[in-house]
């Protein structure tokens, strides 16, 4: 007899354990519908909207700031933040906003040193992809700042960045004269 009832309680414990599974996984699917940018992945799906970049972008050895933003129709914001050293071309710092913080990060940029100037979406990805070109070292919050670049081509940009330090000979009219190539100078070597 007390086999029985063992077993009854078993099944009700399990019971109640399903149901409780089964409303905690309906309340999450609640919260992400009602507020959909608490999920970065579903965030990077949404439509590209507004991107800001910090107007000194085309100065030589700028610090500038990137901001790639995507809107959800219900009006939810999440952006991604690129501070990116024109000097050593190089990717500093990234990060994630969301709502209030992509406001909260346009307030503090616009009142800072240089003013933010509007941009194409591929502007910003173009700048964050030479940035990795000669650092293969990305700052911590990268992969989640990456994914809200997805789906936009850097190639359609059609921005030239200052990398490096200012060359004065890049000033001059006159092209360099190319020196001998490395064919040249191996046909010297052996004489010919």
């Amino acid at each position: 007899m007390s086999n029985k009832k063992q077993h009854r309680k078993q099944k009700a414990r399990e019971k109640r354990k399903k149901a409780r599974t089964k409303a905690a996984a309906a309340a999450a699917a609640r919260r992400e519908r009602a507020n959909p940018s608490a999920s970065l992945k579903a965030s990077s799906s949404w439509p590209v909207s507004d991107c800001w970049v910090t107007g000194n972008w085309h100065e030589w050895e700028a610090q500038v700031t990137a901001i790639f933003v995507r809107q959800h129709p219900d009006g939810y914001v999440a952006a991604s933040i690129f501070e990116v050293d024109l000097a050593e071309r190089k990717l500093v710092r990234c990060s994630v906003a969301r709502d209030a913080g992509v406001q909260q990060a346009l307030v503090e940029l616009s009142d800072g040193e240089h003013h933010l100037e509007s941009c194409e979406p591929e502007f910003v990805v173009k700048l964050v992809a030479e940035s990795l070109l000669n650092d293969d070292a990305k700052p911590g919050g990268f992969g989640k700042a990456s994914k809200m670049l997805q789906g936009v081509n850097p190639d359609d940009s059609d921005a030239e960045f200052r990398w490096g330090f200012e060359d004065e000979e890049a000033d001059t009219d006159e092209t360099p004269k190319a020196g001998p190539g490395l064919f040249d100078r191996v046909k010297g070597w052996f004489g010919r």
